[in-house]
């Protein structure tokens, strides 16, 4: 791990692809420095960024060229165009790094519980299918998000959830009378998985507990502005 990102080590073997999860060690008053700062803290240079106005919903952008999409929106993009670093941005919801590295597709979700809740992963494994990709290649990486004993939800929360997905009951224990901890990552891990992939690889941190990373959760509970405050995460295809 560095100052300004981290990287998952099932990525690392692959030399054509290119990944970073961004930390709190960035700029956060200047929102599109940030997405320039992760590129060359993870050498990546001038590649040309691609980054979406996400609103928590299913939609998925196939980004085919260097064309600003910021008004797009859209809570994951997939690409084979090589050159292009699709970058998304989370501060407690869960950043999903996907990649076929024989094809190469590669993907990137913001997948907050509204958007996973909707079927945001599955519109991604076939967005990137329809480029070539092949379920039992593609490989996933979770990137910091916050972790079940910080991610506190209403009853009402866990009977919508459940009594849409009766697998998902697994993902909550009981905190205080009426309220649930939800592990969303795990969620996420378990829907990949369903739709096919094998290789899945989670890194571990939790924004809220760990202050290399910033929380949404957090920051309101401090009463503190959230809302610039967001990591990239960033994954594209060398050219040849």
């Amino acid at each position: 791990m560095t100052d300004t990102y981290i990287q998952a080590p099932v990525f690392n073997r692959f030399h054509h692809i290119a990944h970073a999860f961004g930390t709190a060690q960035d700029k956060p008053e200047d929102p599109q420095h940030k997405y320039h700062q992760i590129s060359q803290a993870a050498g990546l240079g001038t590649w040309f960024i691609c980054n979406v106005k996400q609103v928590h919903k299913s939609d998925v952008l196939h980004t085919k060229e260097a064309s600003q999409y910021n008004e797009v929106e859209a809570d994951a993009m997939v690409t084979s165009t090589a050159g292009l670093l699709l970058c998304i941005r989370t501060a407690d919801c869960t950043p999903i790094l996907l990649c076929d590295p024989k094809v190469p597709v590669v993907a990137a979700i913001h997948a907050g519980w509204r958007s996973a809740y909707s079927g945001i992963i599955a519109n991604t494994i076939e967005q990137m299918e329809k480029l070539g990709a092949v379920r039992s290649r593609i490989i996933a990486a979770i990137g910091p998000t916050i972790r079940q004993n910080n991610y506190e939800v209403d009853s009402v929360f866990h009977k919508h959830f459940t009594e849409c997905y009766d697998y998902s009951a697994a993902f909550f224990i009981h905190a205080r009378p009426g309220h649930y901890f939800f592990d969303l990552p795990a969620f996420c891990s378990s829907q990949l998985r369903q739709f096919g992939l094998t290789e899945v690889h989670d890194t571990g941190f939790d924004t809220y507990s760990d202050q290399r990373f910033y929380s949404y959760r957090q920051l309101t509970a401090l009463e503190k502005s959230a809302l610039i405050l967001t990591h990239i995460s960033a994954i594209g295809i060398y050219s040849k």
